[in-house]
């Protein structure tokens, strides 16, 4: 995992919630994770996968039911929720976040 990677999962401060992280550094299995709100966080890497692995498999298993001439707007409409929802900024820089786990 590289630093200033953004990734989706749980960390340990928040459990329960799934959001988006950018990865500042790893060591021992641990990975530490900042947020938009400055806060920094902790997860184990198994926790924690690529955003853009996440979203496109997620789009292929929804799409997958979609009609093909709707497939451009809603997939782009399921990116815009998927990112309220996970915490990710509407100018965040999806390019760093290609590398994998």
């Amino acid at each position: 995992m590289n630093e200033a990677t953004l990734v989706v999962g749980c960390s340990e401060q928040r459990p329960n919630d799934v959001l988006a992280y950018e990865v500042m550094g790893v060591a021992h299995g641990q990975v530490l994770l900042s947020r938009r709100d400055g806060a920094t966080y902790t997860a184990a890497t198994g926790e924690l996968s690529s955003y853009v692995q996440s979203r496109d498999c997620m789009l292929r298993l929804v799409l997958a039911g979609v009609p093909s001439s709707l497939r451009p707007g809603v997939g782009q409409a399921l990116i815009k929720r998927w990112n309220l929802a996970w915490g990710v900024e509407p100018g965040a820089d999806i390019g760093a976040a290609t590398s994998s786990l």
